[in-house]
């Protein structure tokens, strides 16, 4: 059963290299149905002009927006929050329709759970070009925070491939949040079918 708010078991992490190469229609038609806009370089506008050609309807996916700017709040998409950024005041909480955090150990998932966030995003998992030197938290570190988290849905992110999902599953985790899995594969909807097939199918 899906959490209530939270759209779908795959999280994909979209950025600038992601519409350069063309590859957000291809993986929605595969059947992602959850985006994180993560790039600070790109503008409020250029995001709102991206978001209504994929989806002019609005029915399609659901979307959160790195950092909770707000133009997003304003345009009823959700926020994901880093780690280092600090609570929000109650009345901006309820103010998002969808909120995450992402968290790193245990001690942030318990601060991360004062803002009753919708879903947490978990790691790196595993060792990950997108961060150098840090070796990941390993599927201990996954579970430990998956344990802490209070029922909140889990997201593992970080050098996880479809074969992972298994054991992602059995750490305790609801799903995974992607970024180059899907982005920098040479088929970007075969890859995101990929991970969308080794994940369960949710019955509501």
């Amino acid at each position: 059963m899906r959490p209530a708010g939270v759209p779908a078991r795959l999280l994909w992490v979209v950025d600038r290299e992601a519409i350069k190469n063309g590859s957000v229609p291809r993986a929605l038609r595969a059947g992602v149905r959850w985006l994180h806009l993560r790039d600070a370089s790109i503008t409020a506008r250029i995001w709102q002009r991206h978001l209504q050609a994929w989806d002019p309807g609005r029915r399609v996916f659901g979307a959160v927006v790195n950092g909770g700017p707000r133009w997003a709040r304003e345009a009823g998409w959700g926020a994901h929050l880093k780690a280092a950024q600090a609570s929000l005041p109650r009345a901006q909480r309820e103010a998002w329709t969808l909120l995450g955090r992402s968290v790193h150990d245990t001690g942030e998932t318990r601060g991360a759970l004062l803002d009753r966030p919708d879903y947490l995003v978990a790691g790196p998992v595993f060792a990950t070009a997108s961060k150098p030197g840090h070796p990941g938290i390993g599927l201990d570190g996954l579970a430990r925070i998956a344990a802490a988290a209070e029922g909140c849905p889990v997201l593992a992110i970080g050098g996880i491939a479809a074969r992972h999902v298994a054991k992602i599953e059995a750490a305790g985790a609801y799903g995974v949040a992607i970024r180059s899995g899907i982005t920098a594969a040479r088929d970007p909807a075969s890859a995101a079918l990929e991970y969308l097939t080794a994940l369960p199918i949710d019955s509501g």
